[in-house]
């Protein structure tokens, strides 16, 4: 039997479930015993629900769902549409938090630095606005009289008067004058 595909030893029982009664099934090159499956390669497709595994041993490649093969330093993700290989550092897996542990003893002061440099001086701030004028201050005391000052110089003498007139009423070496003005 050369071109055998699928070959039972002693029966086979399919009912509500499947059971295997004899030592040995194999289909092609996969063989289900009572031990377990021996398969070159296995392709499970179109299945939901949970599936357990007691103990799965590979000793080929595992691929991801975009078939890609993980890395010594990458780990299997679900994306929530199938399993993708990404690097650990990317996946961030951390662990919970340990308790805080006890605080260690106080160090010793350590020496003062040096002081630094001075800084460089800085800008000349705005003139301010100036303030509003203040209100008039009161009349001050009179002061006391001044020293009488000094005598001016004398005046230039005035112009000679007119030449006066002579009284013709006057009769004689006798002259007798008379106010005009009563």
């Amino acid at each position: 039997m050369a071109d055998q595909n699928f070959r039972v030893k002693n029966g086979i029982n399919v009912g509500a479930a499947v059971t295997i009664t004899t030592t040995e099934y194999q289909v092609g090159n996969t063989r289900i015993h009572s031990s377990g499956i021996e398969a070159r390669s296995v392709n499970i497709t179109d299945h939901t629900g949970i599936s357990t595994v007691p103990q799965l041993k590979i000793s080929g490649r595992l691929y991801d769902a975009n078939d890609n093969v993980g890395t010594g330093t990458s780990v299997l993700v679900s994306t929530g549409i199938g399993v993708s290989w990404i690097a650990i550092a990317t996946a961030a897996l951390q662990g919970v938090q340990g308790v805080q542990g006890t605080q260690g003893v106080q160090g010793t002061q350590g020496v003062q630095g040096r002081q630094g440099i001075q800084g460089i001086l800085g800008t000349q701030g705005a003139q301010g606005t100036q303030g509003i004028q203040g209100v008039q201050g009161a009349t001050g005391a009179q002061g006391v009289q001044g020293a009488q000052g000094v005598q001016g110089i004398q005046g230039p003498v005035g112009a000679q008067g007119a030449q006066g007139v002579q009284d013709s009423c006057l009769s004689g070496s006798q002259s007798k004058r008379t106010n005009p003005f009563p």
